[in-house]
């Protein structure tokens, strides 16, 4: 009987064969798993070099057979990074930073992303238009105005007419605060984009509701819409907490000599030979020793990942513009 079925099975398999559809489906199949591995490739790839890197000796930084798997494994090149760039205060700062930030930045994408989304007023589509702006003009072309901005801070002139001088506001994480509280730091205009999309999905019902039981505009707000954003909120903060820990733009611009963990890839780069010793080569040594730097700083995001990544997925889902 089996012998039966399995010679059924045969010739309606044979059958299949013979026709264009089968192939192309193949076909298909092929090019889509060829892609895939063409893409974990790309991404997994950086990763593992650099994971490889960390654990390297010197002997293994000379020998040519050694690639993926180091001969003589060590934890000096971490010790060394630890040490240098002061691993647990540069974290701590930096923890606390891209913590401020993606809270007040979140306030903010809530904030405008339901005024755009939920009041009609003249302008609406011009404010808009200036947050799809920001999302397209790259922050290298307001970089000088910025930098001098923040360098000689005043208020309307008030500070200068008073103190005879203005306040300068670099080389300290208080332009980082201020641009995320105002919607303007990194990647806030996409924030507020998302934001809106998904207040745009609400139904109006729930505010009509909220006007028949007496409840202003901050309460609707506060008691009604927020509860129903939260995995939206906390996919926004997350993104905004890695990209402000990855940031090397906005630190080597506005607070070069603020010690976070971003800097001492800069550190690491712009050092001399005499950082990594006369022994060794120079090149190779230092991009051993960053590949190692930067293990140590995706290292607590991939944690973060994976503690948090329930609510990610359930946040981009919610977003209203999946797919």
């Amino acid at each position: 009987m089996r012998n039966a079925n399995a010679a059924v099975l045969w010739q309606k398999k044979k059958s299949q064969m013979r026709t264009p559809t089968y192939w192309g489906s193949l076909a298909w199949k092929i090019f889509r798993l060829v892609l895939l591995i063409g893409l974990t490739y790309i991404i997994v790839m950086p990763f593992l070099t650099k994971l490889v890197s960390a654990f390297m000796s010197d002997s293994d930084l000379y020998d040519g057979m050694v690639k993926f798997i180091p001969r003589s494994p060590t934890l000096d090149n971490i010790r060394f990074v630890w040490d240098y760039v002061e691993y647990p205060a540069a974290f701590m700062r930096t923890f606390l930073l891209s913590f401020a930030c993606a809270a007040l930045s979140v306030l903010t994408a809530c904030l405008t992303g339901y005024g755009l989304a939920c009041f009609k007023f003249k302008g609406r589509g011009i404010l808009m238009g200036f947050v799809i702006l920001t999302m397209v003009i790259p922050p290298q072309t307001i970089q000088i105005a910025s930098f001098l901005k923040f360098k000689y801070f005043d208020i309307f002139g008030l500070v200068e007419l008073f103190t005879g001088q203005t306040i300068q506001l670099v080389n300290n994480p208080t332009p980082m605060i201020l641009l995320s509280l105002l919607g303007f730091a990194m990647k806030n205009g996409l924030y507020i984009f998302i934001m809106r999309q998904f207040f745009t999905t609400l139904p109006i019902e729930l505010r009509e509701a909220a006007e028949v039981d007496g409840a202003g505009t901050f309460r609707t707000f506060t008691q009604i819409i927020l509860p129903t954003v939260r995995p939206l909120a906390m996919t926004v903060f997350l993104l905004a907490f890695s990209w402000q820990w990855l940031d090397i733009y906005y630190a080597s611009t506005y607070y070069s000599n603020y010690p976070v963990l971003a800097t001492a890839v800069a550190s690491l780069s712009h050092s001399n030979t005499d950082v990594f010793g006369q022994l060794y080569d120079y090149t190779s040594k230092q991009s051993m020793l960053i590949n190692t730097t930067l293990l140590l700083i995706i290292l607590p995001l991939l944690i973060l990942y994976l503690v948090a990544q329930k609510q990610f997925i359930q946040g981009v889902e919610r977003s209203g513009i999946v797919g």
